[in-house]
């Protein structure tokens, strides 16, 4: 009995620790947020998406730019007006780079930052041939890792959906492995590493996660070009709800760099509709590939370019961010036309239709 009851108390004290962990790394993020000036449009969009996947137990999929550190959880924070930030009301997964956040070493920073991670609902992802990031980590075998990660109840769910496809969960992971292609340059550690498919696992079984499909954040407030991460995820997730998100102003809160949070500082956000089901069919239909997967990033990364332009109108005034996309179109052009390739191997950004408000993104 007295065995039953230490164990008891020991689970109480696990999570009462894991909740106070949680309660003081989300604290600065409620202050930063509650002192930083939102700007919201289309934030039905989002509520409306939330809701459709808790009740049908579908996954969800937010897709954005990336600006700042901290985009996510600062925007999905203001999105949701979440005042209440801990590891209990982050319902959400995020997907960080592993090098900032969860740093190897036994040093006393690294041991800090995995502390307050363990408590952050963070998948960790690692680029290739970075200096000083942490490497991809590749596992023959998954399954034993995301059944540890999922844990009871989401690998039953799991397990529902992929026998719909007539596979076991092992046969699943070991399906939506990437192998070589003579057509792509990169490794291909980066698409299989573990966090990758933990990331697709935790949307089949139904979990709300956020993707950046441009992999990194941009030093100059452009949108940077889209890599196969987020099109291997969107490929291999057909069920999941697609939000496609822009914002603006958060290289201010946070600059590349910083450390420290600058208050008061504008940040404006647009969300759009929920993605059609069928919008990326026509890529599903191929065999899976990083060729494949790069052309559906940068389709997800044209809904996002759609909301470009009104995010940039309220930020800086029409006549300024009409100069700031035409200025962008001309280059995108001359770019294209010097190296003389495929428009949908680059970024698609947007272009002004006419002088006034109508604007659409290159296809």
């Amino acid at each position: 009995m007295k065995n039953g009851s230490d164990s008891s108390a020991g689970r109480l004290f696990s999570r009462y620790e894991r909740l106070l962990r949680s309660r003081i790394l989300g604290f600065p993020f409620v202050l930063v947020n509650a002192f930083t000036k939102w700007e919201i449009y289309g934030r039905e969009n989002f509520l409306s998406a939330i809701k459709e996947a808790k009740n049908s137990g579908r996954g969800m999929i937010t897709f954005s730019n990336h600006l700042s550190l901290f985009d996510d959880p600062l925007v999905i924070m203001a999105l949701l007006r979440l005042r209440n930030f801990t590891v209990e009301t982050k319902f959400w997964w995020s997907t960080a780079c592993a090098s900032n956040f969860n740093p190897s070493g036994k040093g006393f920073f690294p041991r800090f930052v995995r502390y307050f991670s363990d408590v952050s609902n963070m998948v960790f992802l690692s680029r290739a041939k970075k200096r000083g990031s942490v490497p991809p980590e590749v596992l023959d075998d998954p399954l034993e890792y995301i059944s540890s990660v999922l844990g009871t109840r989401k690998m039953e769910i799991l397990q529902e959906r992929v026998q719909e496809k007539g596979m076991s969960v092992d046969e699943w992971l070991r399906s939506i492995y990437t192998p070589a292609s003579d057509g792509y340059r990169g490794s291909t550690a980066p698409l299989n590493q573990i966090g990758m498919i933990e990331v697709i696992s935790r949307i089949n079984a139904g979990e709300f996660v956020h993707l950046f499909p441009e992999g990194g954040r941009s030093r100059d407030g452009k949108l940077g070009p889209a890599r196969a991460g987020a099109g291997k995820v969107i490929y291999h997730c057909g069920n999941a709800i697609l939000v496609p998100i822009y914002f603006y102003g958060t290289q201010d809160v946070l600059p590349v760099g910083s450390f420290v949070p600058r208050l008061f500082k504008k940040v404006i956000v647009s969300v759009g509709q929920p993605v059609p089901l069928e919008f990326f069919d026509e890529y599903r239909r191929q065999k899976p590939s990083p060729e494949i997967f790069n052309l559906i990033s940068n389709s997800a990364m044209t809904l996002v370019a759609k909301l470009r332009p009104l995010v940039l109108e309220r930020y800086y005034g029409k006549e300024k961010a009409s100069t700031i996309l035409i200025e962008e179109t001309q280059l995108r052009a001359a770019i294209e036309k010097a190296e003389k390739s495929d428009l949908k191997k680059h970024v698609f950004t947007p272009v002004v239709v006419n002088e006034k408000e109508d604007y659409t993104a290159i296809q």
